[in-house]
């Protein structure tokens, strides 16, 4: 008997250092991932204000603010739903599962395009086209895969169709800018390589079977898919809401503090993006598991490790924030302690709750308390920076953006804590599915 003892204890440790070693691999290669486009998205802040003024910078802003809050309808929900349903299904019925999902967004994206090309040049003062190309290039890139790759813990696929893309659209961009002094061949630019990217991401997950999929899609399943993913689309709709509309509000309602806050909020995105690798691996490792008792032990796990790396980031984003905004600003924009501490907050409140709500309670099947989470913090956030933006400036509206922050985050943690613990871990957690499943069962989200 000490020899099956001893069998059992070196088959459970060879266990524990093979997820140990997959996860790793994992977060290194998103890590790798986000780093590059994390580097390449901030560094060319200062290279567009030399060449295209503040004004260039703005314009370039407003398409991103713009493109950013369209996107969530060329991705309809898919980047809330999705990794978690990935995670559980088959490689081969994955690709099925992607190749509906593009139908579905492509259709959407045919059909919204124009907006919010359209509003970026009505709002923008200068650089109109720029700015309407650069929205269109970021609404094009929410067709892309990445929920896909995180879903399925696929780093290299994220690096060649999505980071590679981005990182080289950037580099082609400021070369043509800098020749040609034209802000809007930078644009241009922007739009091509989303469309490379798109390309390339419905290439890798479905290869050779992609015509034949694609032609398998009817016009009249959308309405159906579309109700099956409308708590994901409501959750990215609020979320992108209250990142983005900040922006185009505080170009309305305070110009002149437009370039000061873009900055911040490039800050802000920056800074999650370099928490990303952890993130995306805790959406595809926490739900793909069959045990309940495993499921639980992952989410206080990811849980816990959320919230140190909540505390390490915003701590490190309140006192570095203005050394590395002089930085991106180049002198001519500045982020001050004055605003340093509101991007530690928002930045500290979205790790948590993107392991509270995207990781954990869609693996417990509550989408909608997640959706209004997100409803509460967006109707916050945006009433507080349209108080704030005119006395305030930036601060004002960086303030507003991160209380809407934190009241998502409390609403989370407390579905969390009644679902968990005073209702008791195990009824609080989903019915287990057969073991053959199917997509269908996995996307539609339970109340």
């Amino acid at each position: 008997m000490p020899q099956v003892s001893d069998h059992s204890r070196r088959e459970a440790r060879a266990a524990d250092q093979s997820v140990l070693r997959k996860g790793l691999g994992r977060l290194s290669g998103f890590g790798l991932s986000t780093m590059i486009s994390g580097v390449a998205g901030v560094t060319i802040i200062p290279f567009i204000i030399i060449l295209a003024g503040t004004e260039g910078w703005s314009a370039v802003a407003i398409g991103q603010a713009c493109g950013t809050a369209a996107a969530v309808f060329s991705g309809y929900g898919w980047a809330v739903t999705g990794p978690s349903s990935v995670a559980k299904i088959p490689p081969r019925e994955g690709a099925e599962y992607f190749a509906e999902s593009f139908f579905v967004r492509a259709v959407i994206l045919i059909v919204v395009v124009a907006v919010p090309m359209s509003v970026a040049a009505a709002i923008s003062p200068q650089h109109q086209d720029a700015a309407a190309l650069v929205a269109a290039a970021l609404t094009v890139y929410g067709l892309g895969g990445t929920w896909f790759f995180v879903g399925s813990g696929n780093p290299t696929a994220l690096l060649i169709c999505d980071t590679a893309p981005k990182v080289v659209s950037n580099a082609v961009g400021l070369v043509l800018l800098l020749l040609l002094h034209s802000l809007t061949a930078y644009a241009v630019a922007q739009l091509a390589f989303a469309l490379v990217s798109v390309t390339l991401t419905v290439w890798v997950i479905c290869g050779d079977r992609t015509a034949r999929l694609l032609r398998g899609q009817r016009f009249s399943e959308i309405p159906s898919r579309l109700r099956e993913h409308v708590h994901g689309l409501t959750v990215a709709m609020l979320s992108a809401a209250y990142l983005s509309l900040p922006v185009v509000l505080v170009a309305v309602l305070n110009p002149p503090v437009l370039a000061a806050y873009s900055v911040a909020e490039k800050l802000l995105r920056g800074a999650n993006a370099a928490q990303q690798p952890f993130t995306q691996t805790i959406q595809g490792w926490i739900p793909a598991t069959s045990s309940s008792t495993e499921l639980a032990e992952r989410i206080r796990r990811g849980l816990g490790l959320s919230a140190a790396l909540a505390v390490l980031g915003g701590g490190a984003m309140a006192l570095l924030g203005p050394i590395v905004g002089r930085i991106l600003g180049a002198d001519r924009v500045s982020v001050g302690y004055d605003i340093s501490p509101a991007i530690g907050i928002a930045l500290a409140m979205t790790i948590l709750s993107q392991c509270a709500g995207i990781a954990c309670l869609m693996a417990l099947k509550r989408a909608a308390v997640v959706a209004i989470s997100a409803l509460a913090g967006c109707v916050a956030a945006l009433v507080l920076v349209l108080a704030w933006t005119g006395p305030f400036g930036a601060r004002g509206a960086m303030y507003g953006v991160a209380l809407g922050e934190v009241l998502v985050t409390v609403i989370q943690l407390g579905a969390l804590g009644v679902l968990l613990y005073r209702n008791g871990f195990r009824r609080a957690l989903p019915k287990q599915a057969p073991a053959k499943h199917t997509h269908y069962e996995e996307v539609r989200p339970g109340p």
